[in-house]
């Protein structure tokens, strides 16, 4: 909810900051130091990535996508889009 608001208010900062915590929630639930350490490298990739979006919008409905394929219990879906937003 909160980084829809972000983006339906064109708040950069907080859209970034919403979009960093969504991943790093899996980061954090798989508690591997190894990815975690690959995740830092990878953040500063997605930062660069916001310029692909018309729309911070668009950004969110990546993750929103991401998250009805998990809640669908999709596993491949799921990885896929997520793979499809970092890449």
């Amino acid at each position: 909810r909160r980084y829809h608001e972000a983006a339906v208010e064109n708040n950069m900062s907080q859209v970034v900051e919403y979009d960093m915590a969504f991943h790093r929630w899996f980061i954090d639930h798989v508690g591997d130091a190894d990815l975690t350490a690959m995740w830092l490298n990878t953040i500063l990739r997605m930062r660069l990535r916001f310029t692909r979006h018309n729309s911070l919008l668009d950004a969110y409905a990546e993750h929103e996508a991401v998250l009805a394929a998990i809640r669908r219990g999709d596993k491949a879906e799921s990885l896929r889009l997520l793979e499809a937003n970092i890449v």
